[in-house]
């Protein structure tokens, strides 16, 4: 379309330009002249308006290949994040000196605070959001903010909701999973994808636990609010270098709250 519109432009000034031409000869030229800029001015008109519905278009497609690639990368990062978890619950039975109660992993978590200010109690209400979204929010408050969204996926545990920036998880009505690979999706303390890896360490610490998995690294910081519920905030890369996603999740697996104790460390 913007090709044809460029073709009437083009038709249009050769028209004006013929006119021009034949207004400077005078006499009866110069009627002919005002005749053919007459009839080239809508022509230019209609052409400059083709031309612009053709951009608008280009822009829109691009927009929406843009948001379409955001959605299947996002898709991806779910069941990255499904099949990890899937290992870990696998990996949990073979984890050495576990604790045997929770009274055990609270403890152990107390023994890291004062190595790791990110375990604080203190901290910990804080940092459980992930751009404007908390672990525990209402699905309506959500609904209520960003809009209203199909079930993409529906699992044991609850549904996924996909959204431009983010995805989440949310069971009995509360989000319990947030998932972003934008970069204006920050954490409370201002990172966001495309950040440095070391930039996680200089603000939430070294000591926490590290994991691969499909090629990804990930750096997990586990949090336990005042309340005593436990949540994981997850930095992961692909490159080493940079953050390729963050992701904030509830904990209610003991096992799992046990295996990430266990595997906290310095890096």
């Amino acid at each position: 379309m913007e090709f044809f519109a460029n073709i009437i432009y083009v038709i249009g000034i050769l028209i004006a330009l013929g006119g021009l031409l034949f207004f400077r000869s005078g006499g009866s030229g110069a009627i002919i002249g005002i005749i053919m800029f007459a009839v080239a001015t809508p022509i230019i008109t209609f052409a400059d308006g083709c031309k612009h519905d053709a951009q608008q278009e280009k822009i829109e497609a691009q927009k929406q290949e843009q948001q379409k690639k955001m959605q299947e990368e996002m898709r991806r990062r779910k069941m990255q994040e499904e099949m990890y978890q899937k290992n870990r619950k696998k990996d949990d039975a073979d984890i050495p000196d576990a604790p045997d109660s929770s009274e055990q992993v609270y403890n152990n978590l107390n023994n890291l605070n004062n190595v790791n200010r990110t375990l604080n109690e203190s901290n910990s209400e804080f940092d459980l959001r992930l751009g404007e979204m908390f672990v525990d929010e209402s699905m309506i408050n959500i609904q209520n903010d960003y809009g209203k969204r199909e079930q993409s996926k529906v699992d044991a545990n609850g549904s996924w909701y996909d959204y431009p920036a983010f995805q989440i998880h949310v069971a009995g009505g509360k989000v319990d999973c947030i998932v972003s690979d934008n970069s204006n999706f920050k954490t409370e303390r201002g990172l966001g994808t495309g950040d440095r890896i070391s930039d996680v360490f200089n603000i939430y610490g070294h000591r926490c636990s590290k994991s691969s998995y499909g090629g990804t690294l990930m750096y997990e910081y586990p949090y336990q609010s005042v309340q005593g519920n436990w949540a994981v905030l997850r930095f992961a890369t692909q490159d080493g270098n940079t953050i390729s996603y963050i992701s904030l999740r509830r904990l209610t697996d003991s096992d799992e709250i046990r295996r990430l104790l266990s595997n906290v460390a310095d890096n």
